[in-house]
């Protein structure tokens, strides 16, 4: 089994309880095994046929008959998978790389924020439930911590996804910075219609990084995707500090940073709910 665990979570799972931290890893590299699968063919038929192929296996690791290595594993890692996670949820998972694989742009906030649920979002709050969140208060932050983390990186990759021909700025937003989706493409934007174009979107991920901070019941089960979120804000914010320009991280700067964020989630967890 190729897992593709993204590099941040390899630094954040000496900060994870020990009981969450293989079932977390197992749920990335499943996820990571069919973008992996989906976005590896040219032919968008073929993606498609691979999309259907997966969600006929997700359902079948619900009923606890994961056929796929990377169902298996998460099974085993977590036995109570099948009853734990949400099949809507997981569908949306789907769904994401399906908006994905047709490159579709965004009208407004509002099918960015559907974009973001389906990126990291629904991510998130299946990794939540598998930790064995199941207050309402806590399946919300999940969310906010989800929604924040695809919106961070939004910003992050802007250049990046720019150059493979891919724009996730609303048009309405991309109007009001006096630009278009032909104009970005055809050359990197300048930094003024950057702070207009990629200001709102850092915006909208603080304002669900906040609201994901507020005390709720079982606080444990978000370390994870709190975790995550915390270094896609701080990339997010670092390129809003270098004027738009995403930097080669360090290493050993960025495993400082992931100790930093644990111990502000460990104060967290130890508020009264």
């Amino acid at each position: 089994m190729t897992e593709m665990l993204s590099p941040d979570l390899q630094l954040i799972s000496p900060f994870l309880p020990g009981s969450d931290r293989e079932s977390l890893q197992r749920l990335h590299a499943l996820v990571g095994e069919i973008r992996h699968g989906v976005f590896s063919v040219s032919d968008e038929s073929l993606a498609r046929v691979k999309l259907a192929w997966w969600r006929d296996e997700l359902s079948r690791l619900l009923d606890g008959q994961g056929q796929h290595p990377a169902s298996q594993a998460l099974i085993s890692a977590q036995p109570e998978a099948p009853s734990r996670l949400d099949g809507g949820e997981l569908g949306e998972i789907l769904e994401g790389l399906l908006m994905r694989l047709e490159g579709r742009g965004y009208n407004d906030a509002d099918e960015l924020l559907l974009h973001a649920w389906r990126d990291q979002g629904a991510l998130a709050v299946c990794s939540a439930r598998l930790a064995g969140a199941v207050h309402d208060d806590t399946l919300a932050a999940a969310r906010d911590l989800g929604l924040a983390h695809a919106l961070a990186g939004t910003v992050s990759d802007f250049e990046n996804e720019r150059r493979q021909g891919r724009i996730w700025i609303p048009l309405d937003w991309q109007r009001e910075a006096e630009t278009s989706p032909e104009s970005i493409l055809r050359s990197a934007p300048d930094t003024a219609t950057m702070e207009r174009l990629l200001t709102p979107v850092l915006a909208m991920a603080e304002e669900r990084f906040a609201a994901a901070a507020k005390p709720c019941p079982q606080r444990a089960s978000l370390r994870g995707p709190a975790l995550l979120a915390a270094l896609a804000m701080q990339d997010a914010r670092r390129c809003q500090g270098k004027r738009w320009q995403a930097r080669r991280r360090s290493g050993l700067a960025t495993l400082f940073r992931a100790w930093r964020a644990a111990r502000q989630e460990l104060r967290l967890e130890q508020q009264p709910d």
